[in-house]
């Protein structure tokens, strides 16, 4: 190790701070008291380089480039999420299921350009579930666009429970592979349709009810005011 190469080569072992030390090797910057450097004493670490050199450090400082020149630091720094610090977790989520929809879509285009007639692809309602994600994912852009304040971050997207449950389920590689939430959300849907249908059966049922009744009142109230007007 290095200990033992410099001790090979004739160097001596000194208590870390003791005086003429030429050389003293720690493995934390934390450890070098950069405000006591004097000339000729040199430290191969600049002071706070964490903020460059770990990718904590230096994802915090791409996404302050991007709320504060407007860069589209993405072109050049792939995405990265810090997954313990406030709303990394969430935005590396939201990441993951808005990538899931474009390959859906991806996987969508090649097979209409590319298979034959009676091959299969994906059905019509994964097709539109992803289209919604992406097209919302873009209006959000739009509008953080056209804001004055820039703050580099798209706040309002999100992925609903519904459409996750689909998307997770859908195999980019087996387009024809059962999605079991799709259709799961057919027959929610339907019985849903269906009770809907049964609501508004009934209330009209009764509001046709409520007019015969409406109007036999009223022609009670009508005999009875002939009657009184026969006996005067």
């Amino acid at each position: 190790d290095i200990r033992k190469g410099l001790l090979a080569r004739g160097w001596a072992e000194s208590a870390a701070g003791a005086p003429g030390v030429g050389l003293t090797w720690t493995l934390k910057a934390s450890d070098i008291d950069f405000g006591s450097l004097a000339s000729p004493r040199l430290a191969n670490h600049y002071q706070k380089i964490s903020h460059l050199c770990t990718k904590v450090g230096l994802n915090n400082h791409m996404h302050e480039a991007r709320a504060a020149f407007s860069s589209d630091v993405d072109r050049f720094y792939p995405r990265t999420f810090h997954l313990s610090g406030g709303g990394e977790l969430e935005a590396f989520q939201c990441e993951f299921k808005l990538h899931k929809a474009v390959g859906v879509l991806k996987a969508w285009l090649a097979h209409e350009q590319d298979r034959p007639p009676e091959q299969p692809t994906f059905s019509d309602e994964v097709v539109r579930i992803a289209l919604d994600v992406v097209q919302r994912y873009l209006a959000d852009i739009d509008v953080l666009l056209e804001a004055e304040e820039n703050d580099g971050e798209v706040e309002g997207f999100f992925v609903s429970d519904r459409e996750w449950a689909v998307l997770s389920e859908v195999d980019v590689a087996d387009p024809t592979k059962e999605v079991l939430a799709l259709t799961a959300q057919r027959q929610e849907d339907a019985a849903h349709e269906h009770a809907k249908e049964q609501t508004k059966l009934a209330f009209e049922k009764q509001l046709v009810e409520l007019q015969r009744l409406s109007t036999r009142r009223h022609e009670q109230l009508a005999r009875k005011e002939q009657d009184k007007v026969r006996k005067e």
